[in-house]
């Protein structure tokens, strides 16, 4: 599949430096210092790979969201573009993406039904249950990413520019299915054929 997630959201495109980043103790401990600083974490392990700022980043972020109580879009999109990415970053047992995946469910249930963002939500939740897939082998997880993968593109008109990324998501996962069941319906290709690019 492509590259899962996007740093996408309220605070991912700020530019930052190493003279300007945020550390600990340098802001008062409010949400969106912590997101900030959080931010500034994740941005130092994408550079460097170490895991030590990752994991900063996942408990900074944990701390914000408890400053920002449910139901909240803020907080939706808080647990689906930020703490759910770090943790998917971050995944290298299952307890990791299981939490992701818990972060993902409780922001598609918190965004509204008309939120710009939902179908990103979809998206990446779409994404994590794949991996929980490959992981286990459960079909019911395949078939979960299927379902989430399709609630994206339907979100993503022709005009959207990241429709191709849920189109190419969606005949991943549905040739996934066919090479394990062989089952392929006209429904599961009509997608991919009323005019996916124009």
């Amino acid at each position: 599949m492509l590259n899962p997630f996007r740093a996408v959201g309220k605070h991912s495109d700020k530019a930052s430096s190493a003279a300007t980043r945020p550390t600990p103790g340098s802001f008062p401990n409010t949400a969106d210092s912590l997101y900030d600083l959080a931010d500034s974490c994740k941005e130092r392990y994408q550079q460097t790979g170490d895991l030590t700022p990752l994991n900063e980043a996942i408990t900074h972020y944990q701390a914000a969201l408890k400053q920002t109580p449910a139901p909240s879009v803020d907080r939706a999109g808080s647990l689906n573009q930020e703490l759910a990415i770090v943790l998917y970053m971050r995944y290298r047992e299952m307890h990791h993406l299981e939490a992701s995946i818990a972060c993902d469910q409780e922001a598609v249930k918190l965004f509204p039904p008309s939120h710009p963002k939902r179908s990103i939500s979809f998206y990446d939740l779409g994404v994590a249950l794949f991996t929980r897939f490959e992981e286990t082998g459960g079909l019911q997880y395949l078939e979960e990413s299927i379902t989430y993968h399709r609630d994206a593109l339907e979100l993503r008109p022709a005009s959207h520019p990241d429709r191709y990324v849920s189109l190419n998501n969606l005949a991943n996962a549905l040739f996934t299915r066919f090479q394990r069941t062989r089952l392929l319906t006209w429904t599961d290709a009509l997608p991919m054929l009323v005019r996916p690019w124009s």
